[in-house]
């Protein structure tokens, strides 16, 4: 048993002396989570709860390096951002929707005589949303205070008014009275965001207040997922579908459920003008009720489905709307993905797109066309695939080349499966022997990318210089 822990049961025995709580509720809570891998977690959530119920009001727990827990109140949320510090008297806020450039987002506002201060939070996947660079492209106060750092925050002249990026994809925005700019910074800094809502290729940019997701994404069937809870309020699932299931609608529809589970009842609705279906979930013929399930194309070989208890069916359509593409500013890219440096000399070619049973694939050529001559191709792959899934299924990228020799290995600084192989090839009239390398890596779950040379050292110099670390390195 952890230090912390034991210091956490010995907290929790003396705040809660005079309840009725089972002793071994932190051993129960410990285990009773499958979403939470760590013990430390769990346990920090028991406590939460049970200073609550001991008449400590709405609080958490805020573990430092040194075990050291600081009890932090509550006093509002929204959109999934706790806010743990208000001036004394503002109590009661109003809440508004508001809009800043093209993006959109929710505010609290507490305001008593001259004194008020407003919360605004923004979730965005459409605009590049990542640091203080994007904070100043919305032009959203004349003539800032600069950031020191590209991380820090954007101020107004006068101290009233402040924006900055606490993840990306996420802009929070605190604005205060002249009465109050002396604590602008405390209630920034008590803001907590408690959910990201990134799923590989896609951003949740709503979810009801209180409701929380942990970390991780979920491979599953046919694509990938993201689970938010809430206390005594049910579940809602986010899958992205890949592939061939979400050529279209029609294919979408046919879930892989993991038990006996049926879509019933469905009928047509729309996702900001992309068609969509609705329905009921059941379990077996004639089953119990298993919520409602809202899903739609977003272009063939994406797909989603959102998956909610029948007591939160009433925000689907919130959060259905909420649901954007995540935006990439680079100069050169594959499916959103940074492209890999190479000699000027390269051309560019063709970029090629491919779905298969559960995955889609982006590959983009530099140099001859393959079969030509030499090139340079980087493969971006999106499926259910998770650290592990290498080897387990026979995907095209690795079986493609009947000859190449499979190895594991560590190239630019991860770990994947290389590849390697010879061919003859007809070029410029006559046979050359051309050497190719593949090397292929999950980036993250969901997330699998492939960077292939085949190199033709007779022809052309530029590939001489190719060094596959640093091609590796260079997309990351």
């Amino acid at each position: 048993m952890s230090e912390l822990e034991v210091e956490l049961r010995s907290a929790m025995a003396e705040e809660t002396a005079e309840l009725r709580i089972s002793p071994d509720l932190v051993d129960r809570v410990v285990r009773g989570s499958q979403w939470r891998r760590k013990a430390r977690a769990k346990v920090v959530a028991a406590a939460i709860a049970l200073f609550a119920a001991a008449g400590a009001g709405p609080a958490y727990l805020v573990a430092t390096r040194g075990h050291e827990m600081i009890v932090e109140d509550v006093h509002a949320e929204i959109n999934g951002v706790e806010i743990s510090y208000l001036p004394d008297g503002l109590d009661r806020p109003e809440r508004a929707e508001v809009t800043l450039a093209d993006l959109r987002g929710e505010a609290l506002r507490w305001s008593e005589g001259d004194r008020w201060a407003e919360i605004s939070v923004y979730r965005t996947g459409h605009r590049q949303m990542e640091n203080a660079l994007g904070v100043l492209a919305l032009n959203a106060m004349p003539a800032p205070v600069e950031p020191r750092t590209s991380d820090g925050p954007v101020v107004s002249p006068d101290g009233t008014d402040r924006l900055w990026v606490p993840r990306p994809g996420v802009l929070l925005r605190v604005t205060t009275s002249p009465s109050l700019k002396d604590d602008l910074d405390r209630i920034a800094s008590g803001l907590r965001v408690r959910w990201t809502g990134d799923i590989g290729e896609v951003r949740v940019t709503y979810m009801p207040d209180g409701w929380r997701s942990p970390d991780e994404i979920m491979p599953f069937s046919d694509g990938i997922a993201r689970r938010w809870s809430s206390d005594g309020a049910g579940e809602i699932t986010v899958e992205v579908v890949y592939g061939l299931r979400a050529k279209d609608l029609k294919t979408l529809q046919g879930v892989s459920w993991p038990t006996s589970e049926r879509l019933v009842d469905l009928r047509r609705t729309s996702v900001r003008g992309t068609a969509a279906a609705e329905g009921r979930v059941v379990g077996g013929e004639r089953g119990p009720d298993k919520g409602r399930m809202r899903l739609w194309v977003v272009r063939p070989g994406l797909g989603i489905r959102i998956w909610a208890s029948s007591s939160t069916a009433g925000d689907m359509q919130r959060i259905s709307e909420g649901i954007e593409l995540i935006s990439t500013t680079f100069a050169e890219s594959v499916d959103g993905l940074r492209a890999p440096s190479l000699p000027p000399e390269l051309r560019k070619g063709d970029e090629t797109r491919e779905l298969g049973g559960d995955w889609r694939g982006t590959t983009r050529y530099w140099g001859d066309r393959p079969g030509d001559g030499a090139y340079v191709a980087m493969s971006v792959y999106r499926g259910p695939y998770s650290q592990g899934w290498q080897g387990v299924k026979p995907e095209p990228w690795l079986t493609d080349i009947p000859t190449a020799e499979k190895q594991q290995a560590a190239v630019g600084g991860v770990s994947g499966t290389l590849l390697t192989w010879s061919e003859t090839r007809r070029v410029n009239g006559g046979p050359r022997l051309l050497q190719g390398r593949r090397f292929v890596w999950t980036a993250e779950t969901g997330l699998a990318i492939a960077i292939t040379t085949v190199v033709d050292a007779a022809s052309s110099t530029a590939y001489m210089t190719l060094d596959m670390d640093a091609l590796v390195h260079s997309v990351q």
